[in-house]
């Protein structure tokens, strides 16, 4: 008795030009004589010449002889991106004194190994980010500002000309810390009275102390002196206020 060892079978789409699938033929029940069966394949999804090379095989067996005969399937590989398909494989014609099983027909699934590409990466603002992906707080910024960010995704920013140092915070969502300051903000006077003053540069120690850097400029005189304040990470405690020795002439 002639049949397939199994009723389905399975293999990727060919790499490269293509791939090949052994399928095997079994011979039971006894093994005297010569016998023959025919090898079929067709039907299905699978399109000859696109998805597999059409087989066609006679499969023999000598007088005595048992042994599985393994027929070889080509399956080509292509570029579209598809289901899996089918392709109907079976056994007919027995010669002989040869008899077909019940596994005289299987299917043979050529699973398609193409991927879609790759989704471009996001752009634009982030919606999740405040409202609309922007943050902003009334009467502080500008285009002459600094930003740094913290451990814990809170954004720290600092700009805008005042007659103090000016420091905010934001939380990771967009929206500002109240716990920060007073209102999310924190204001230092750098001892310049009314004069001029503006944080341009901000970091976070290892600490978490936040130190802000900036110009500010003298009383009754046309020079103006770098400064350097350092807040605490809840900016409850007083800063600290330190004068570099650079000075620079306006």
């Amino acid at each position: 008795m002639l049949q397939f060892n199994a009723a389905s079978f399975s293999v990727p789409e060919g790499s490269g030009t293509h791939g090949t699938r052994d399928i095997l033929v079994t011979r039971t029940q006894g093994s005297k004589g010569a016998v023959s069966v025919t090898f079929g394949a067709g039907g299905g999804t699978a399109v000859p010449g696109v998805d597999y090379e059409i087989p066609s095989a006679s499969v023999r067996f000598a007088d005595g002889d048992t042994a599985p005969r393994l027929v070889t399937i080509d399956v080509l590989a292509n570029d579209p991106l598809e289901a899996n398909t089918m392709l109907n494989l079976t056994l007919s014609d027995p010669g002989g004194c040869a008899t077909l099983g019940a596994q005289a027909s299987a299917v043979l699934t050529i699973l398609d190994d193409d991927r879609p590409p790759a989704p471009p990466p996001p752009s634009g603002l982030d919606p999740t980010f405040d409202s609309d992906g922007r943050a902003t707080l009334e009467r502080f910024g500008g285009d002459r500002s600094g930003m740094a960010l913290q451990a814990d995704g809170k954004i720290v920013m600092v700009g805008g000309t005042f007659t103090d140092f000016i420091l905010a915070r934001f939380n990771a969502d967009g929206s500002i810390d109240q716990g920060f300051g007073i209102g999310g903000m924190v204001r230092t006077d750098m001892g310049s009275g009314l004069a001029q003053e503006e944080a341009l540069a901000v970091a976070i120690q290892r600490d978490g102390k936040i130190v802000v850097a900036g110009p500010k400029a003298r009383r009754r005189t046309a020079s103006s002196c770098r400064r350097t304040a350092r807040s605490s990470p809840s900016a409850r405690a007083p800063c600290r206020r330190t004068r570099t020795s650079s000075s620079r002439a306006t």
